[in-house]
């Protein structure tokens, strides 16, 4: 299968302190220094394009397999680790940040660190205001979390806000309208899969592909490569997800995701 592959990390450590620093709910999520680097160099070797963030909605079709990097919610990681190997490798990545959790929480960047990044051409854009499930909200409660997310991420940083992260990859389809008018353009989901650019589409939709802490690099290579056994079968557990995100709600799917992750 060819196509865009929009693949999701969370957070990086190195070593088993910063590990277990790491929130329990968000373990599962956390890749290696050395897992990183492998993969990237995977892509390196494998000549699979590193898709810059503002290219994406301009992409043909062609008979290559592309990737775009995303990091969800802005753990100081993306600084400390993730950001010194991207520009090692020329590499540029979408950082989706927390605006109300930059500078509350002391295991996520500051607004000087992530000025620093996008100064550097990263693309720091919005994951909400507060981290709460959009669907969950009134129509005026997700407008407020998306406009006012993307304003002061504008202000502090001068970086122009035109894409979105769904937190906890939750939303509706009147997410997506007060979404473009607050100005967005990409909205990037938690739904499993590659994107085709023919059958891109005004607003841009984007499936991505979250990767874990024990992700192979055998693995790694199949999601990036698009492999079709591979695909299916995650597009398949995903869906059986969602499934039981809509049968119990997004509280008690949440409560129980908490509690027997990792």
């Amino acid at each position: 299968m060819k196509g865009l592959a929009v693949l999701m990390y969370h957070a990086l450590y190195d070593g088993d302190e910063e590990l277990e620093a790491i929130d329990a709910a968000d373990r599962p999520y956390a890749v290696s220094v050395a897992e990183f680097r492998r993969q990237l160099d995977f892509l390196e070797e494998h000549d699979i394009p590193v898709v810059p963030p503002a290219d994406v909605e301009h992409l043909r079709d062609n008979d290559r397999n592309r990737v775009m990097l995303t990091f969800d919610d802005g753990h100081t990681s993306f600084y400390r680790h993730a950001f010194p190997i991207l520009q090692e490798k020329g590499m540029l990545a979408c950082f989706f940040v927390t605006s109300d959790l930059v500078e509350q929480r002391k295991d996520f960047c500051d607004w000087h660190q992530l000025r620093e990044m996008h100064y550097h051409g990263m693309a720091i854009q919005s994951h909400g205001k507060t981290h709460r499930f959009l669907n969950d909200l009134s129509l005026e409660q997700q407008y407020e979390e998306l406009e006012r997310s993307s304003s002061i991420i504008e202000e502090k940083t001068g970086n122009r806000v035109y894409a979105i992260s769904f937190p906890g990859g939750r939303y509706d389809h009147n997410t997506i309208k007060l979404g473009q008018r607050a100005g967005y353009s990409q909205f990037h989901t938690s739904e499993f899969g590659l994107n085709r650019p023919s059958r891109f589409r005004t607003p841009l939709i984007l499936r991505r592909i979250p990767l874990r802490q024990g992700t192979t690099i055998t693995q790694f290579a199949q999601l990036a490569q698009g492999d079709t056994g591979t695909m299916l079968r995650h597009r398949l557990l995903t869906q059986t997800k969602s499934g039981l995100k809509k049968l119990l709600g997004n509280r008690l799917y949440h409560e129980l995701y908490k509690r027997y992750s990792g």
